[in-house]
């Protein structure tokens, strides 16, 4: 039986990771939906601050899904992914296709080298509240989602 207990313990631990990530991922989503429908005429935040939630997003995202992925490649990828979107947009490429609806809202209109330094923010954010997480001992979060 304890060997049961330990198994439903790991699991429950997942659940908690899944939950919380899902939670993360369904606020900077809504967070990015409210910066472009609402805050679209506010430079900073459109054009930076976007940019920063956006990559967020994508990182819990995965992590959502895969909650035991290694941070550290994870992190990698998303900013590198985030760098080829942004090199994308610096060789026309959707001007080229003619891109329209969401790809276009993909691949984005404008190069700007701010946008990397967003892209490095955004990653390094994820990294650490990840890094955070994984020092929460979350069995003792257990309470607050499985009463």
């Amino acid at each position: 039986m304890n060997g049961l207990h330990t198994i439903f313990r790991r699991w429950l631990s997942r659940c908690s990771l899944r939950v919380i990530y899902s939670g993360i991922t369904l606020f900077t989503l809504l967070s990015g939906l409210t910066i472009v429908l609402f805050l679209s005429g506010v430079p900073f935040v459109r054009g930076f601050l976007s940019d920063v939630v956006v990559v967020i997003f994508m990182f819990f995202f995965v992590k959502t899904f895969v909650p035991r992925m290694n941070r550290r490649p994870l992190a990698l990828f998303v900013l590198l992914f985030a760098f080829l979107i942004e090199g994308l947009q610096y060789i026309h490429l959707g001007d080229a296709l003619h891109a329209t609806g969401i790809l276009k809202v993909i691949l984005g209109a404008t190069f700007d080298w701010l946008d990397l330094l967003a892209y490095c923010m955004g990653t390094l954010i994820s990294y650490v509240v990840d890094h955070r997480l994984g020092r929460t001992d979350l069995n003792s979060l257990n309470k607050y989602f499985h009463s």
